[in-house]
Formats: C-alpha cells, sequence, structure tokens
C-alpha cells in the first residue's frame, strides 16, 4: 500500500507542475484496475476532499492562555448554516448541526435544540463521553446524537474531516454542497452549476459568481477556490482469501509538495489523530519512487 501512496504523490506532484485547477476529469480522477503484485493484486483510488464540507470548520479556534492549546469553541456561523442546509436538501433535521457542534466544542453546555454533551451521551446504554475536540475521522460523527446509519450514508459523500481553515473547490462539488453553499439555491439550479462547469472546470471564481444560476442570490465566494488541497487515497490488497482495505490522507501545498497526515488500516488510523490539524507535521513523500504501477497516462 505504501507503493500506491507513493504513486498517488507522484500524480499529485505531476498535477499540481501541469495544471493550475483541478476538476473531476483530471487523469488522476481514474482508478487504478487491479494489477498483479507478489502474492495477489493491488488497485486504488484517489478520492478529492476539497469540494466538500470540512466538519472540522464548523467552530473557530481559540487559545487557552493555561495551557497555549488551540481549542474548538467559537461557532462559524457560515459553516453553521451551510451544514444545515445540506442536512435540509438530505431531508435531514437540520438540529443535528448543534449535536455535532456539542461534540466538538470545548465546553459541555449543551446546545438547543439537537444538542448533546456528557450528560446525554453518559446516559446510553454503552456509555461514552463527548470528544470536545475537532474529529479526526468521519467514521466518528457514527457517535453523535442523531446519526444513524442512514443518515450517516446521505452525508458522508457531501462532508470531509480537515484541518481547520480549509478552502472549497467549486470545480468538484456536489450539487448538494453548491445548495449548501448559497442560501436560496434550489436543485434545479444546482444542477445547471455542474452543467455549465462542463469538463475543464470553471474559467475563474468571477466567472462562476456571474453564471445565470447564481442570480439575485446573496453571493459569498470568500473561501472558494478552483484548486484542491486534500485527498483521499483508497487502495485495496488482495492476497489470496485476505482483504485489507487502506486509506492515506495526504495534502497537497501551492508548490506541489505532498505530504502525508493520516495512515489507516481499515477503519483504525495508524498515526495519532491531532497531526491532522497541522499539514506540515505531516511525513514529505519521496520525490521519485520506485514502484512498478502503470503510468497516469
Amino acid at each position: 500500500t505504501q507503493g500506491i501512496d507513493a504513486w498517488a504523490a507522484w500524480i499529485m506532484r505531476r498535477d499540481r507542475k501541469e495544471n493550475t485547477t483541478d476538476h473531476p476529469k483530471e487523469f488522476w480522477n481514474t482508478p487504478l484496475p487491479p494489477t498483479p503484485v507478489d502474492g495477489g493484486t493491488i488497485s486504488g483510488s484517489i478520492t478529492d476532499l476539497s469540494g466538500r464540507l470540512n466538519l472540522n470548520d464548523l467552530l473557530l479556534a481559540q487559545r487557552n492562555s493555561e495551557t497555549a492549546l488551540a481549542q474548538p469553541q467559537t461557532l462559524n456561523t457560515e459553516m453553521y448554516n451551510r451544514l444545515r442546509r445540506l442536512c435540509a436538501v438530505l431531508e435531514i433535521d437540520p438540529e443535528l448541526v448543534n449535536a455535532i457542534a456539542d461534540w466538538i466544542d470545548a465546553d459541555l453546555d449543551q446546545r438547543s435544540p439537537g444538542g448533546a454533551e456528557d450528560i446525554y451521551y453518559m446516559g446510553l446504554e454503552i456509555p461514552y463521553r463527548s470528544a470536545n475536540r475537532p474529529l479526526s475521522d468521519l467514521s466518528e460523527l457514527r457517535l453523535i446524537r442523531g446519526v444513524n446509519d442512514e443518515i450517516f450514508q446521505k452525508l458522508s459523500p457531501h462532508l470531509a474531516i480537515l484541518p481547520q481553515g480549509t478552502t472549497i473547490n467549486v470545480n468538484v462539488a456536489s450539487s448538494e454542497v453548491m445548495m449548501a453553499l448559497f442560501d436560496g439555491l434550489d436543485r434545479g439550479s444546482a444542477d445547471a452549476l455542474l452543467e455549465l462547469r462542463g469538463e475543464e472546470g470553471y474559467a475563474s471564481i468571477e466567472a462562476f459568481s456571474k453564471l445565470d444560476p447564481l442570480a439575485g442570490l446573496e453571493l459569498k465566494t470568500d473561501g472558494l477556490v478552483l484548486t484542491s488541497h486534500y485527498f483521499m487515497v483508497n487502495s485495496f490488497v488482495q492476497m489470496g482469501d485476505i482483504q485489507l482495505p487502506h486509506r492515506t490522507l495526504i495534502h497537497r501545498d501551492k508548490s506541489g509538495i505532498v505530504r502525508t497526515l493520516q495512515r489507516a488500516l481499515g477503519a483504525q488510523w495508524q498515526i495519532p489523530p491531532s497531526s491532522i490539524l497541522d499539514p506540515t507535521e505531516g511525513t514529505e513523500t519521496e520525490e521519485n519512487p520506485t514502484i512498478d504501477l502503470p503510468s497516469a497516462g
């Protein structure tokens, strides 16, 4: 699986050298089919996470004067409203966002309505405490009050768990995310935006903001971009009856440097989740990996 990671990092570096924007039709978005290796096969794909809503942006971090640690405390009103709109689009109770905020924030004050802190979770049949810190994996959402499997499956394609302060690439955003970004945007107009995006993406954020489906809406384009910085590398190793799924979260900066932030075998992270809070703390991948995998084409 490290070969897949190195292959993905090489592709991401090459892509940044050759392109200034990111969109779904790029060569790296084609999955790697099962490829023979010693004792089995390996396959892989790269998922662009930069078109999703980052749950960790729901609260802004404040520096604790006593511990010097950044703690999530102040509600990010813009992201709060976007997540509520996403829930409404997916026919989910928008008050779920209060429970998510309570799970992340550093205090034990329960938001109303729909919030949940230790007083709720410790009363469950199998009790546990709220995290009171940024999320480290999307699966953690299943622990939050009001999230069952059906709701998780609806939400997960449109959400990501990333460091705070991320941008959103409208070139890879879904119709649902578009509707969450812009208050009053209906399904037909959101689908029209994706049609107008075409195969090469939007020419600029300015051009995007002037498209007809957005006419008459109050547009807030701060934080909207046409480039991507966060990707999930998914690999799958098959050795006889043994199946080994693996995923790696990588960050690519503006200069094309790629760093590994987290690795997971199955559902368990293999390095401390705190590393997700600072991309500069990740492990930089080697410049020229020697792997026997198909080229990007």
